[in-house]
């Protein structure tokens, strides 16, 4: 078992601590909607893109909100762009999850509340099966609004991803191509001109 990084979570206490300093106290008249997109199926170790987009109702708009998004066991977070992650223990499970928040305080470090997406890329564990996706959103007043959209991803063991065809070719290794290409240009070159010389003559 993965041990639980400390310093995360100190992260996210605080995170949280400075959330209930800032947010004072209120009803739950806000209105936030959080929707996940995400496309699926998807291959054993395929990379794929998730979208959080965060709708703001203006004539009720929340001073602070806490978006979590939980990751399931198997799962690798290849990049996200959360300021804050955490693995947990599932107590009912003892299984491991991977938890990414972002904390939005208006006022706070310039912080602005307002309608928003927040992107990550996940790369699919090697076992196909159904995963859930569970997300949420913790207003001032602690009420939990739930995630809404694409629940989960469907991983997909007769999905191949080897890629086909021609190899891609990047800069990288396209300038030896390229030097053989000038310098066999050169040579052509050469002796075409001392062929038109001897004609000549």
């Amino acid at each position: 078992m993965k041990k639980v990084n400390i310093m995360n979570r100190l992260i996210i206490a605080s995170a949280i601590l400075l959330f209930a300093v800032f947010a004072g106290i209120g009803n739950c008249s806000e209105n936030i909607v959080i929707t996940r997109t995400l496309e699926g199926p998807v291959g054993p170790g395929e990379v794929f893109e998730v979208t959080l987009d965060v709708d703001i109702s203006e004539d009720n708009k929340p001073q602070t909100y806490i978006l979590s998004e939980e990751v399931p066991q198997g799962f690798e977070i290849v990049d996200t762009d959360a300021r804050m992650t955490a693995e947990v223990i599932d107590d009912n499970t003892d299984h491991e999850r991977s938890v990414m928040k972002w904390v939005v305080i208006e006022g706070l470090f310039a912080g602005k509340v307002e309608d928003a997406r927040y992107v990550y890329h996940l790369r699919a564990p090697d076992t196909g099966g159904e995963y859930a996706l569970i997300g949420s959103a913790l207003l001032k007043d602690k009420t939990r609004v739930e995630t809404i959209g694409s629940a989960g991803i469907v991983v997909d063991e007769s999905i191949d991803n080897t890629v086909t065809g021609m190899p891609i070719v990047s800069f990288a290794n396209a300038a030896p191509v390229v030097a053989l290409i000038v310098v066999l240009s050169v040579v052509v070159l050469y002796f075409r001109k001392k062929t038109s010389a001897g004609n000549v003559k």
